[in-house]
């Protein structure tokens, strides 16, 4: 969602603790060594800044485009929570496998439509039961191709249409049909 996630700045100088570079064009260089407040602060004068505040928390803030190239390998450890907030659309693009592992669970909401495009073979593995409702106008799961059922098959509904043939929830007297099986 959109909004201001930015924490609020500690910036509380005392004279003579808070040490300023300042140039003539507004770049700063900031390292305050007020008592509980003491912070290092480094800004362009666009705004885009960093702070690193007395409880080691660092703030950044870019106000035009940020681009990072590592040419090697990279690692990002977080020992908390992470929130990746984004106005705009998202692109991520993997050059090789991606493997994700949740140790919880993992939950998608997704407000338009939603495409998976899919080249190679495709497996839907549970350990325990696999659910798919269809809410909304239409209510329709189109499977497009053959069908294959391997364990038993359970259909609970008003009627079955297969191939412009139907059978109704009780078949024994209808038409089509040679009656129950017996078997």
């Amino acid at each position: 969602p959109k909004g201001d996630y930015e924490p609020d700045s500690t910036f509380a100088p005392v004279y003579p603790y808070n040490n300023v570079y300042e140039t003539g064009s507004g770049h700063a260089k900031e390292y305050d060594d007020t008592p509980g407040y003491e912070r290092i602060m480094e800004r362009h004068k666009s705004g885009t800044q960093y702070e690193i505040q007395s409880d080691g928390t660092k703030i950044e803030r870019v106000v035009r485009d940020n681009y990072q190239l590592v040419v090697g390998h990279d690692t990002l450890e977080v020992y908390g929570n992470v929130r990746i907030i984004v106005s705009g659309q998202a692109d991520i693009a993997v050059a090789n496998d991606t493997n994700i592992a949740v140790g919880g669970n993992l939950t998608a909401d997704v407000t338009g439509n939603m495409t998976a495009n899919i080249t190679g073979t495709t497996s839907l593995i549970g350990v325990d039961n696999i659910k798919i409702d269809v809410t909304g106008s239409g209510k329709k799961i189109t499977l497009d191709g053959d069908v294959d059922v391997t364990g038993n098959l359970r259909l609970t509904t008003e009627g079955i249409t297969l191939n412009t043939h139907t059978h109704g929830s009780n078949n024994v007297n209808q038409a089509n049909t040679a009656g129950p099986n017996t078997n």
